[in-house]
């Protein structure tokens, strides 16, 4: 075991400590003056009541959750939302927890269930929803692509103002998604009203997306396009293929067999374009800049809702897994110590 997961077990370690009865009982409140940060329920499907669910929010000092509408095994199956949902919401609430934003998994052909979720959602006081955004045929020119995405942006735009809710693109780092860069897809948003419509911006996947310090100029560009932020962290690491112990150094012809090789995932070196890859972090350990973010949203004078985004290794629950290989104190002490290093860096800023 190396440095770097020795220190991050400890750490594991350290923030499952309080989730003892005795200690759960000395947590402190939230400050009343907060920022209310929630936590995304995609992580607590290995949770399956809404009752389970708001009291490890309560014990990982969440205050507020962000409700993941789609297939099994999520807490809401979109076919029965109009049941499912406020039975969620209420025993979450129930626990004092937040649920003012819906994270939905409904594609667009599916447009009377995706009606059915959204009038549901804003039923129950709710006000936004986000999805992921969209994929680009990378053998095709883009921006015909680009344009065509404009009328079903609109549509929806037009469905979540019917129902007075914000709709958030969630972006992702990556050549084949739009949004990566920001400027695409806020080139579709722009002539629509930020009341309806924006991004669900990333943190993590826009520090992989734009590094050194470029992110910063999509964000600020965004400006009030960002109608909620995600907070998330990542790294880049080098994953060059050796030979021997020694860098490929083969012909062009050897090189392509080597790409070829069975069992290697995201090949590097060796005169390869991109050596790295990008792996997902606790947060406050990678690319993403906590008090640059914070001081940008204060700039644009942002006012959404925040949540946390936790992909990085935990037992499953970064997957979405309806159980988990890690016990449930580390699972939950992983996402806490999330929120304590957003909440620490909120206090640096001032964001509170």
């Amino acid at each position: 075991m190396n440095r770097r997961s020795v220190i991050w077990n400890g750490l594991r370690v350290a923030a499952a400590i309080p989730f003892t009865e005795t200690a759960l009982a000395q947590t402190p409140a939230a400050d009343a003056s907060s920022r209310k940060v929630a936590i995304l329920s995609e992580h607590l499907q290995w949770l399956r009541s809404g009752d389970e669910v708001g009291r490890a929010c309560v014990d990982m000092a969440f205050d507020a959750l962000d409700v993941t509408i789609g297939p099994s095994p999520s807490h809401v199956d979109p076919s029965q939302v109009q049941a499912d949902l406020p039975a969620f919401v209420n025993a979450i609430r129930g626990h004092g927890v937040a649920v003012d934003t819906i994270s939905c998994r409904v594609v667009e052909a599916d447009s009377s269930i995706l009606e059915n979720v959204l009038a549901t959602a804003a039923g129950l006081g709710i006000k936004s929803w986000s999805r992921q955004t969209y994929r680009y045929d990378l053998a095709k020119p883009l921006e015909p692509q680009i344009d065509a995405l404009k009328p079903g942006i609109a549509s929806l735009a037009r469905l979540s103002e019917k129902h007075d809710l914000k709709l958030t693109y969630r972006n992702r780092a990556g050549a084949a998604f739009a949004g990566s860069a920001i400027f695409d897809l806020l080139e579709l948003l722009k002539d629509l009203d930020p009341r309806h419509v924006g991004f669900l911006y990333d943190t993590g996947q826009a520090a992989l997306a734009g590094g050194i310090d470029s992110w910063t100029i999509g964000m600020r560009a965004a400006g009030p396009y960002i109608g909620g932020v995600a907070f998330s962290d990542a790294v880049l690491k080098p994953t060059i293929n050796t030979d021997e112990g020694g860098y490929f150094t083969g012909t062009p012809e050897q090189l392509n067999n080597f790409r070829r090789t069975p069992n290697r995932v995201n090949y590097g070196g060796g005169g390869q374009a991109n050596p790295w890859q990008a792996f997902p972090v606790p947060l406050g350990t990678g690319l993403t800049n906590l008090p640059q973010t914070i001081g940008i949203l204060k700039d644009i004078h942002f006012q959404g809702p925040l949540e946390i985004v936790a992909e990085y290794p935990n037992g499953g629950a970064e997957t979405g897994a309806d159980s988990i290989s890690l016990p449930r104190a580390m699972v939950l002490g992983a996402m806490k110590r999330d929120l304590l290093t957003l909440r620490a860096a909120f206090g640096r800023t001032g964001f509170i």
